[in-house]
């Protein structure tokens, strides 16, 4: 089990991503950046129909990643693009409440993430037994969600899943100070 916490800066202000990822042995979380974007990838290991990528570039080229995969880009403007593929949707946390992203596998969903919003990802191995936290963050009103720790709320939905991966990402505001090395450049 690795807990990382990246938090990538986002070239224009004042969009700024702070990312955190949870991976057990066969999930992945992954955090590139390509310009002025920040795309995060997460899925499972293993090869299985369906589970394709786009090459960074943005060309369209397969990339065997696993038999899930649910890829999110987030711009300097605060939008952001979740494409899923044979995996679970993301659960995009605003003050306004909570939605699905996009609403079926498959499919592109954009959306725009304003400061304090959150993006939630995970795995479909990581909801093989979907534990009791993850029940419970579907259930909590948004604005305790969005109060929540990422640390907290990766816990709640890997929880003692021994597969999988989560990220959770976070829009900052100007008034988060970003500063802990980890920053991409």
């Amino acid at each position: 089990m690795s807990l990382t916490d990246l938090r990538p800066r986002v070239a224009a202000p004042p969009a700024r991503w702070l990312v955190s990822r949870l991976e057990r042995p066969s999930g992945f979380a992954r955090v590139d950046r390509h310009g002025a974007a920040v795309r995060v990838l997460v899925g499972d290991e293993g090869g299985g129909p369906g589970a394709r990528d786009h090459d960074g570039a943005g060309r369209g080229a397969p990339v065997q990643l696993g038999r899930s995969v649910v890829t999110a880009e987030f711009g300097a403007k605060g939008d952001v693009v979740v494409e899923t593929c044979s995996a679970p949707p993301a659960l995009l946390v605003s003050g306004s409440g909570t939605q699905l992203l996009p609403a079926t596998p498959g499919l592109r969903r954009p959306a725009r993430m304003s400061a304090g919003d959150i993006l939630l990802l995970c795995s479909a191995s990581a909801l093989d037994a979907p534990p009791v936290g993850l029940v419970e963050i579907l259930k909590a009103p948004a604005r305790e969600v969005l109060a929540m720790s990422q640390r907290v709320l990766l816990d709640m939905i890997l929880g003692d899943q021994t597969d999988g991966a989560a990220a959770i990402v976070t829009r900052a505001g100007l008034e988060h100070h970003i500063d802990d090395g980890k920053a991409l450049s």
